[in-house]
């Protein structure tokens, strides 16, 4: 799910453009940015106005802040899984 104001593109790194890969069931709120060789992993909450440059996520996650400053707070699979289908509904 990706909210408004998303972005999600490309980097230049070493002569070559990375992108980012995505899990599933991942939400990016407001604003959110990912971009360059990122690594979102899966059950993954994007904060609103969340930057991450280069940087990987592992699952089931909430992810705050900005690169080289992220804060990653893992969080119990199932939770993850609930609280997200909360949002599918």
């Amino acid at each position: 799910m990706v909210y408004q104001g998303t972005i999600v593109g490309g980097s230049s790194r070493d002569g070559k453009i990375h992108y980012p890969a995505i899990g599933n069931n991942v939400i990016l709120f407001l604003n959110a940015s990912v971009l360059g060789k990122s690594n979102i992993g899966s059950n993954v909450i994007v904060s609103a106005g969340a930057q991450i440059v280069n940087e990987n996520v592992p699952d089931n996650c909430i992810v705050f802040g900005q690169t080289p400053n992220l804060i990653i707070k893992g969080r119990n699979p199932d939770i993850m899984e609930k609280t997200i289908d909360g949002y599918w509904r």
